[in-house]
């Protein structure tokens, strides 16, 4: 009997009933029944309780039989083009139909779904729907549980909704307490191999095994002051009511899919998140390092290492509070002795995971590398509040990450330091993050983030591609950027050290790093000096100081590699007018002594390429001794007295001895002459050392063994002729000496083209050879040795007759070019019967 199987005329709400069922979500389900009942109660419409037990055969049919195919705008049967639609304009839909004969098999009609404790199968959920006594019977028997439950529970809640809010809503005061939900693994979903993938009947359950969209089964929505009244299926619930936000946690990740698009119907995409696993981005390049007096090589180039010398002589008093959101902190390096806010510091994966006092303990490395860079640069009142967001794999998800720059905020962090990003397409848009980052700028609190590492356009790393955060490129520690790794773009706000950056590592050790995750740090350091001397600076006040103190770096002005250049802080606390510690004068006025303060040479010389060295100034002052060099183009201090030579040149180095209790300040210097490194002994690599000669100068490139190309120069001699020729290099800028490296220039092999035989004797011709200035022309008979029998003095000429040769012999000749002592190669040997 031909039987049409779900060919229900039906309103285009019960399509969401055939998804419920189809993906098992029965409290989605019982949840759209209980809407469209109290819909019923209202409408005059006596169709709609037909439709309503049209749904409830939906339900049963859709549960048993899978492979039904709909859409919401407009089904059709891909089989047989046959749809059947009903409604109205915008409320149209389509319904697939497939006749019995085409499911599966046979036993598919017998499937069962149990509805309210009975079973129902296919064949009884078949047929005539209007007159099916088991549909009806199922439909009434679902309308009298829905009245039982509406009638337990009306008295108890009371909603401003024709939706049930199940789940209670659970108030939090702050954004550590979401935490509570985080108690995932953060570990990707086995994924079938293809074999497995191929074996599987059921493409859908194919799809659901390598899905991981949902495998948190967790929602974010905002809902911008407006409150939750359905739970979506929701087993739990959180409320963050200062960021008008509801987290909901699900069972089952068909509960999370299905009650997305609820949410997304409800609220809109744009306040609507689905919480997912992501990566830190930590990057592979890891090289171990010997232990030396300062890590980051940034930290001088900025000038930082002259403010952090500096601090003890000023009176800077006020304590900065980086918040660092990253994989933790390991605190067996010393560096962090008594910098870090324990009270404050916290783990954002679930509460009863880790113990608060080890909550923040790094067990990937990244965390200690980035914060190592902005402790290594800023003096001890700048302190640390870890926000430990990753876990050891490096993993972490939306919600944690959001959480914890909640938190900053709402701690009131001066600066917030985020070495990671999301990216690709989608968050290109983004606006996950707008409203914690808009209370930030608000509450003052400085969010800066890594470009990223992709080599790529910074508009697809979030939230590095938004206006109100600091946004980092890389450079090299040549000063020029890092375009093998860093991202650049229209959203670049500044540039700073990121290559090969040293810091603290796991144990207490150090390790080198290179990326825009070391790049950010940095000028997190130099935001914090600057919220250490003006606090009241929000985002745009920062940054304007930032450029300010900003070497234009690339094009003139702002681009979108370094933004608007490298941050270079030397002047800041000179700048900015502090007040001393203590002063050239004892408090009844009375000008303190001169200390006593020298430098046992006036002039000291050093060379290029010369390790750092430390020249110490003698004083009897107790005072604090910074050191400062006149072109720091030339050589720089750092904060410890060390000098690093930079270039050849000459500059005055100058220790100025702050005052103490009982001398007044003074200064001391000496001439540092850095005299170019002699380059003779360098190794040199020519790209080729032999040619032959074409007609064109000859000149190979040249790479001195470490060197960069713009340490010399090459110039070549001979280059345009056959011979020997000479590749000379010159040092220039840091390097003098002269290196000359021969290389040669052959003549090309001579080809003889004919050989005849004439009255006058043997006739040679052959191709003229570039370069030749003559020929030599060679004979012997058979088994003999080869004698010249002829020469020419031009290389125009390109032939010879042999004149002596005897009637009857057998001859081989060949040929060679000549140009002064250089030679060619031999010709082909040729060989001819004199007649």
């Amino acid at each position: 009997m031909f039987v049409k199987f779900l060919c229900l005329k039906v309103p285009r709400r019960f399509t969401k009933l055939l998804i419920c069922a189809t993906i098992k979500n029965n409290a989605a389900i019982r949840q759209f029944l209980r809407k469209e009942k109290n819909m019923r109660k209202d409408s005059k419409n006596n169709s709609r309780k037909t439709n309503y037990k049209k749904a409830g055969i939906c339900i049963g049919m859709a549960a048993v039989l899978t492979c039904t195919v709909f859409t919401w705008g407009g089904l059709s049967d891909k089989k047989t083009g046959f749809s059947d639609q009903t409604g109205t304009d915008s409320n149209k839909t389509s319904i697939h139909t497939y006749d019995i004969e085409d499911l599966p098999s046979e036993d598919t009609r017998e499937n069962t779904i149990r509805i309210h404790g009975d079973s129902y199968t296919v064949s009884e959920l078949s047929g005539d729907a209007a007159h099916n006594k088991e549909s009806d019977d199922l439909m009434n028997r679902s309308e009298a549980s829905i009245d039982t439950e509406d009638a337990s529970t009306q008295s108890e809640q009371n909603i401003q909704s024709e939706y049930a809010l199940n789940a209670k809503i659970k108030e939090v005061d702050d954004a550590s307490d979401v935490v509570a939900l985080i108690n995932d693994t953060w570990e990707e979903p086995e994924k079938q191999d293809s074999a497995e993938l191929a074996d599987s009947e059921d493409k859908n359950i194919q799809k659901e095994k390598t899905d991981d969209t949902y495998q948190l089964k967790r929602l974010m929505v905002l809902t911008d002051g407006r409150k939750l009244t359905d739970d979506y299926g929701a087993s739990e619930i959180l409320h963050y009511g200062k960021y008008n936000e509801y987290v909901l946690q699900f069972e089952t990740e068909a509960d999370t899919k299905y009650a997305y698009y609820e949410l997304v119907s409800d609220y809109g995409k744009d306040n609507c998140y689905i919480d997912q696993v992501v990566t830190d981005d930590v990057l592979a390049t890891f090289t171990g390092v010997t232990d030396y007096k300062t890590m980051s090589w940034g930290g001088s180039y900025m000038g930082m290492g002259y403010l952090k010398a500096e601090y003890d002589y000023y009176q800077v008093d006020r304590d900065v509070t980086v918040a660092l959101i990253d994989t933790g902190l390991d605190t067996t390096n010393k560096i962090f002795n008594n910098r870090v806010d324990k009270r404050r510091s916290f783990y954002f994966k679930g509460s009863d995971s880790v113990k608060k006092t080890t909550a923040y303990v790094d067990e990937n490395g990244h965390g200690t590398h980035v914060a190592g860079i902005i402790a290594d640069n800023t003096p001890d009142n700048v302190n640390f509040m870890v926000l430990k967001a990753f876990d050891g794999d490096g993993k972490s998800s939306n919600l944690a990450i959001r959480s914890a720059l909640q938190y900053a905020v709402d701690q009131k962090a001066d600066v917030v330091n985020m070495s990671f990003g999301w990216t690709g397409m989608l968050w290109a848009y983004s606006s996950y993050l707008k409203d914690v980052l808009k209370k930030a700028e608000t509450a003052g609190t400085v969010v800066c983030c890594a470009a990223g590492n992709k080599a790529s356009d910074v508009a697809m790393t979030y939230p590095a591609n938004k206006e109100n955060v600091i946004t980092v490129s890389a450079i090299r520690n040549n000063g020029m950027f890092a375009s093998d790794y860093s991202n650049y773009g229209d959203m670049i706000d500044f540039a700073a050290p990121g290559t090969a950056v040293v810091s603290t590592y796991l144990g207490g050790g150090k390790k080198s790093m290179s990326g825009t995750s070391m790049a950010t740090p940095h000028v997190v350091a130099a935001i914090a000096y600057i919220k250490m001397i003006e606090p009241k600076l929000n985002y745009k006040g920062v940054k304007n100081r930032l450029k300010q103190y900003a070497e234009d770096r690339g094009t003139l002005g702002w681009d979108e590699k370094y933004g608007w250049g490298v941050i270079k802080l030397h002047d800041y606390f000179d700048d900015m007018g502090l007040d001393t510690r203590y002063t050239d004068y004892d408090a009844d006025g009375t000008e303190k002594a001169m200390p006593e303060i020298s430098f046992t040479k006036k002039k000291l010389t050093k060379k290029y390429g010369n390790a750092d060295y430390k020249y110490e100034v003698t004083t009897n002052s107790t005072g604090k001794v910074v050191y400062r060099s006149s072109n720091t183009a030339v050589a720089e201090p750092d904060q410890f007295g060390y000098i690093t030579i930079k270039k050849a040149g000459s500059c005055t180095i100058t220790a100025k001895v702050a005052a103490d209790a009982n001398y007044k300040s003074a200064s001391a210097g000496y001439q540092l002459v850095v005299s170019k490194k002699n380059m003779t002994k360098k190794k040199v690599k020519l790209s080729k050392t032999s040619y032959i000669y074409a007609g064109k100068n000859c000149k190979p490139k040249a790479v001195v063994s470490g060197l960069a190309r713009s340490d010399y120069k090459v110039t070549y001699k001979n280059a345009d002729k056959p011979g020997t020729a000479i590749c000379v290099i010159t040092g220039k800028g840091n390097y003098s000496g002269k290196i000359e490296v021969p290389y040669s220039i052959n003549l090309a092999k001579t080809v003889i083209t004919k050989i005849t035989n004439k009255k006058s004797g043997v006739s040679l011709t052959w191709k003229k050879v570039a370069g030749a200035k003559g020929y030599r022309i060679y004979r012997r008979t058979k088994n003999g040795s080869w004698k010249r029998i002829g020469e020419l003095t031009s290389g125009k000429k390109v032939s010879f007759t042999d004149k002596t040769a005897k009637s009857g012999k057998t001859y081989e000749y060949r040929v060679r070019a000549k140009c002064n002592k250089t030679y060619g190669s031999y010709s082909k040997k040729i060989k001819l019967k004199k007649k």
